[in-house]
């Protein structure tokens, strides 16, 4: 903060630098990255200038110039730069999100080693598409994809800031996709639910039970019910999703409700407890909740999937994960004809074009429904020349 009198008035201003380093957030420096041991120098240095321009003694534009020697030859490393814009986006982003930034942080940190620790301007275009060559050769498609949408809004923000000259990530894009990198997710059956709701542990039994009566809602976001978002007088679930932040308010099927009335006053639990409280607790230390279920599917035999390694860390992926409740719904859904924009709500589907994604009738679904076809009442006969 500076303070100076003029024409007998205390005047007080913010000089906008960080004490503590970082990036300023405003003022005539806006956007410049200070270090810790050099941010009390210069706010003072911003501070004394601010006066002269004040009393008239300093035009503005040479006031600007001398309070910023040598102010951006202080760039950040790449390393304190990604930390910073790891650090600053969270909270604002969308849990699954956040934990997708600090993966792609790691990895573009682990891929440059020490020169990470040099300035931010020396991260160029040719080291970042060496960077991408490396992880096609242990990554899928969408997974650099994912790396890449992660990483480049912080370079495109000290692009704009005037740290950088230009997003060194402008021109970087994901290989193309290979066979085997397309995910399929196959629905489980209705038969398929029940065994698993009878022979699975019992909170990955309440798991799915829960996904299913909720609309087939992801593993991250059922692991995070509390009984408080449970409203037993108004019959509802309040959901916010991790992935796209979507409020819900998913209305309980009768049948669904009496059921979690019965859990609710076998455990008597307070409102910020877990409906799962072993696996939301798990889940928070990174365990891999997903594959785990996917294990659990396989012995039951309920797929044949076998993991497997491919070259580097691509792996063979089950057909039938936790996601595939969510298959399952939206299929059995559009059997039952419902609306389409119902069907996208009880799911939580944005558009009708990533609703279709999951609407995968089986054999038998699709030859039950032909069979509603007006029949041709033609009799039996075999073609001339038969």
């Amino acid at each position: 903060m500076a303070h100076y009198t003029v024409n007998g008035k205390l005047k007080q201003r913010s000089t906008k630098i960080p004490i503590a380093g970082g990036m300023v957030p405003g003022g005539m420096y806006k956007g410049v990255f200070i270090k810790k041991s050099a941010a009390k120098g210069k706010a003072q240095e911003v501070a004394n200038e601010m006066e002269k321009v004040a009393r008239g003694l300093t035009p503005v534009a040479i006031a600007i110039q001398n309070a910023g020697v040598d102010i951006r030859q202080e760039l950040p490393s790449i390393r304190s730069f990604l930390e910073h814009h790891e650090e600053d986006v969270k909270g604002r982003l969308a849990v699954a999100t956040y934990r997708n930034t600090k993966v792609a942080v790691q990895r573009l940190l682990d891929y440059l080693g020490d020169a990470s620790d040099k300035p931010i301007d020396t991260l160029k275009i040719g080291a970042l598409r060496e960077w991408v060559k490396t992880l096609s050769r242990d990554y899928r498609s969408g997974t650099i994809r994912n790396y890449l949408a992660s990483l480049s809004p912080a370079f495109e923000e000290a692009a704009r800031s005037e740290i950088l000259v230009r997003n060194p990530f402008d021109g970087v894009k994901p290989p193309p996709e290979r066979p085997g990198d397309k995910l399929r997710r196959d629905p489980f059956s209705l038969d398929d639910i029940r065994k698993l709701i009878r022979e699975l542990p019992p909170e990955w039994s309440s798991a799915v039970r829960c996904s299913y009566e909720l609309g087939g809602q992801r593993l991250g976001d059922i692991l995070a019910l509390k009984w408080e978002n449970v409203d037993f007088l108004r019959g509802i679930v309040a959901i916010s999703t991790e992935k796209t932040g979507r409020h819900m308010v998913i209305p309980l099927k009768s049948s669904f409700r009496q059921w979690l009335e019965s859990e609710h006053a076998a455990r008597s639990p307070k409102p910020k407890d877990y409906l799962h409280p072993n696996l939301a607790c798990r889940r928070s230390r990174n365990n891999a909740l997903s594959t785990e279920f996917s294990t659990i599917v396989r012995l039951l035999g309920i797929t044949d999937y076998e993991p497997r390694q491919h070259a580097g860390k691509r792996r063979n992926m089950s057909n039938k994960t936790f996601h595939s409740i969510r298959a399952t719904v939206a299929t059995l859904l559009h059997l039952h004809a419902v609306d389409p924009s119902i069907a996208r709500a009880i799911v939580g589907h944005d558009s009708a074009a990533i609703h279709e994604v999951y609407v995968k009738p089986n054999l038998d679904q699709l030859l039950a429904n032909m069979e509603r076809l007006d029949p041709l009442d033609l009799p039996t006969y075999h073609a001339a020349g038969n």
